[in-house]
């Protein structure tokens, strides 16, 4: 996360001094998050909800609940809830996932002008 502005309303579990279990309620405006060197900048209006993340015993998990997201272009998302599992040694990998509902084509779209128009640019 770049920047946002909002609320965000934390709780942590440690467990001798190491973080162990995080959960996040966010009600957050003007979101800009940098997902990585290769990746567009994703840009919302709005992005609302409960976000938890944990250690397991051999990997970690990643949830949402109620998540919502409007895109500074394109449609609202409709809200989701997620789980994200993964795990184990470097030989030997595992994972998980379940979601009730998630909606990849809003958040492309602003790719696909942004792709166009430096099409357009070059001619």
């Amino acid at each position: 996360m770049r920047e946002a502005r909002g609320a965000l309303r934390l709780w942590a579990t440690l467990e001798g001094g190491a973080l162990t279990e995080a959960t996040a309620d966010v009600a957050l405006v003007q979101v800009l998050a940098l997902l990585g060197p290769e990746l567009p900048a994703l840009e919302l209006t709005s992005l609302r909800g409960r976000l938890q993340a944990r250690a397991l015993r051999d990997g970690y998990e990643l949830s949402a609940r109620g998540l919502t997201a409007v895109p500074v272009e394109g449609p609202p998302l409709q809200p989701t809830d997620f789980m994200v599992r993964w795990g184990g040694s470097a030989a030997e990998q595992h994972g998980a996932a379940s979601a009730r509902l998630i909606e990849f084509e809003p958040l492309a779209e602003p790719r696909r002008r942004a792709a166009a128009a430096r099409r357009r640019c070059a001619r």
